[in-house]
């Protein structure tokens, strides 16, 4: 029986395996030819604290499930997570977060102008080499269907960050927008598994693949989300002074008038302290938005998992990734419980 240590371990294991090589090539291409010394000391820095081998291996592990070539993919693989950079740091310019945990985001570390000009950079890049990719395939259908795969994340990204913008000014905003928002943004892996089987699946494949990655990209969401509101953190306290609730705070607060009328005491403060996050917490698991959320996140691993039909090892591969979330997510619970 494996424990939870170990399930960890393989998770990340896999990680690097299939995405590992990527990512660090990944962090080559942002280096290249920038001439500018306090950009590149800036992008250097990213490079040292950015790390993304999921995205690489989904686009692989997506190829592979229907028995594609993975090293073929390598250069679209390269761009998704260049683009997945640039989401990061807007994401972050959008929210206003200021650091992740402990650690400061790029903008607040290097500045909202610089880690602007590294997003517009990452995006660049990430395009131009699809384009070099693209000019490659001899399947007009198949260029077509990838370009506008990244279309698509652009624009929805774009409609998703809107919209949650749009939440600050809304006092009727509830935990169903920000779902919409999760929903909305889970298009960057929807791509990733999209852009790997196009060309070698076929249609009832690609569209499998593609749902399992929006799935999975609400997980991560909701994970995320969780992470970041059961921990004693700068992020959550500034969160929560911007008005830019996580999930896990608008249904609280749709579900319990004490838990609303104490973020609306803590929104008026010009300090959160300590036992105000505590309290925050504790309420967390008082109205029962704990256990709601992990029910969420089960139902989504289901169905991600019933969307993986093939047979083959990467389809092993890409179940355990997803069935692993719920483990992983339990250990953040542990260890909020603990303090």
């Amino acid at each position: 029986m494996k424990t939870e240590v170990d399930i960890e371990k393989r998770y990340y294991e896999i990680l690097e395996k299939k995405g590992g090589k990527i990512a660090e090539e990944t962090k080559k291409t942002l280096l290249k030819d920038i001439h500018s010394p306090n950009l590149k000391a800036s992008l250097q820095y990213v490079v040292e604290n950015w790390h993304d081998p999921l995205r690489p291996t989904l686009v692989t592990l997506s190829r592979e499930a229907v028995d594609g070539e993975s090293e073929s993919i390598t250069p679209a693989a390269i761009a998704t997570s260049l683009i997945g950079l640039s989401l990061i740091i807007w994401n972050d310019l959008a929210d206003g977060v200021k650091y992740r945990g402990f650690v400061p985001t790029f903008p607040q570390k290097l500045g909202e102008g610089t880690a602007q000009i590294i997003a517009g950079i990452a995006t660049a890049k990430g395009y131009h080499l699809l384009s070099e990719f693209l000019q490659k395939e001899k399947s007009p259908e198949k260029y077509r269907r990838i370009n506008n795969s990244f279309l698509d994340l652009a624009c929805t990204m774009a409609e998703a960050e809107a919209l949650n913008f749009s939440l600050r000014k809304r006092n009727d905003a509830n935990h169903e927008d920000k779902i919409n928002v999760f929903k909305m943004r889970s298009v960057h892996l929807r791509s990733c598994m999209e852009i790997g089987a196009i060309g070698t699946g076929s249609e009832a494949e690609i569209t499998a693949l593609a749902d399992y990655g929006s799935l999975y990209g609400e997980i991560m969401e909701l994970r995320d989300d969780l992470r970041m509101s059961l921990n004693f953190t700068f992020e959550l306290a500034d969160k929560i002074q911007r008005g830019t609730l996580p999930y896990t705070l608008y249904w609280m607060k749709d579900h319990s008038k004490k838990a609303e009328k104490l973020l609306s005491s803590l929104i008026k403060k010009q300090k959160i302290k300590p036992i105000d996050i505590k309290n925050v917490i504790n309420r967390l698991f008082e109205t029962g938005t704990i256990d709601h959320t992990l029910k969420r996140v089960n139902i989504l691993v289901e169905e991600a998992t019933k969307k993986i039909r093939m047979k083959n090892e990467p389809s092993q591969l890409l179940k355990f990734l997803v069935q692993a979330q719920n483990t992983l997510i339990l250990q953040n619970l542990t260890v909020a419980t603990a303090i």
